[in-house]
């Protein structure tokens, strides 16, 4: 029985930690190193997987200054000894069979990667566990529908062989730090296994910061940066280029309505994202990967830049409205 590391960022998660920990206690896959990354927690959580892992040899608890779930991720990945890789928030837990069987199916199609479903309610197991697989034949096709549609890939919900992760870190310090990886991540696998499973509960909690970017400006330029990255690659590959510019134009485009909403100051980062905007919009674009709005706010772009910014006030003030009518 091969060892599978399960790496679980904890910030401030005490009211669902405990709930967490024992779904991956309750394993009929026994042979885990559970890595639990203590944030900086301030609110108990940290003393509690402490005492998590006085009771369980398989528990490994890291303590750390607060530096956001991508270096809690990189850090577990860093000293991480298992074969195989998964991830799970600590706001949520999994099925007892979840392990056992995935790891099953990963070894029987020899696959880099299996994923199963999520779900939010009832007691979960839906599905008729039949597994789809795509296979190296589908390699670019999968990478292709990342590209064109943003199908994201993500830590929780996959278990991996190690080998998908090497040389592959989160962003430190960013929001959206999966957009940055995922692409990376598709590249890497060439064996693909789906379970139609639910296995995972994906618990919604708002102030998780480790499934939840804010909607803020700083976010949306992080948007920019994990798009323009993945431009490069794309660039480098020779390989659905126009595709991803037109998806770093609409995250210029989305930080420059918020931008223009609030009355933000011009700054480095604005000044970064308009020149961005400048020298691709100049270049190849699938123009029908923007919807109408954004191909006009394109257009306008130092031509009646007064239509983006009107609009973008507009939007700013009727999600303000939204949001005081169903308080």
């Amino acid at each position: 029985m091969r060892l599978l590391s399960v790496i679980i960022p904890v910030y401030n998660s005490i009211q669902y930690l405990s709930q967490c920990i024992e779904s991956l206690q309750a394993q009929t896959y026994t042979n885990m190193e559970i890595m639990l990354v203590d944030d900086g927690s301030t609110d108990g959580s940290g003393e509690l997987c402490d005492k998590y892992a006085k009771k369980d040899k398989r528990i490994w608890v890291i303590h750390q200054q607060n530096g956001g779930p991508g270096l809690a991720r990189n850090v577990a990945l860093d000293m991480c000894h298992g074969d195989y890789i998964t991830m799970v928030d600590a706001d949520d837990c999994v099925l007892p069979e979840t392990f056992a069987t995935s790891i099953e199916i990963l070894e029987k199609h020899n696959l880099d990667t299996v994923h199963f479903n999520f779900f939010q309610s009832g007691a979960g197991g839906e599905g008729t566990g039949e597994v789809t697989l795509s296979l190296e034949a589908e390699h670019d096709k999968r990478l292709a529908e990342y590209f064109i549609h943003e199908v994201a890939i993500v830590g929780c919900g996959f278990v991996f062989r190690r080998a998908v992760w090497d040389g592959i870190r989160f962003p430190v310090g960013r929001a959206y730090e999966d957009v940055a990886v995922a692409y990376l991540l598709i590249d890497r696998i060439y064996r693909f296994g789906h379970i139609d499973k639910a296995f995972y509960y994906y618990r919604e909690v708002p102030q998780s910061r480790s499934k939840t970017s804010p909607k803020d400006l700083q976010s949306r330029y992080d948007f920019i940066l994990a798009s323009a990255e993945r431009l490069s690659f794309a660039q480098e590959r020779n390989f659905y280029v126009p595709e991803c510019r037109s998806l770093l134009l609409k995250a210029i485009l989305s930080y420059l309505t918020l931008f223009y909403g609030i009355g933000a100051e011009c700054d480095e980062q604005y000044m970064h994202a308009c020149e961005l905007l400048r020298i691709n919009r100049e270049l190849d674009y699938v123009p029908s990967l923007m919807n109408g709005k954004y191909r006009t706010f394109l257009w306008c772009f130092d031509r009646f830049d007064f239509v983006h910014r009107v609009s973008g006030r507009i939007s700013v003030y009727s999600k303000k409205i939204k949001s005081l009518y169903h308080k």
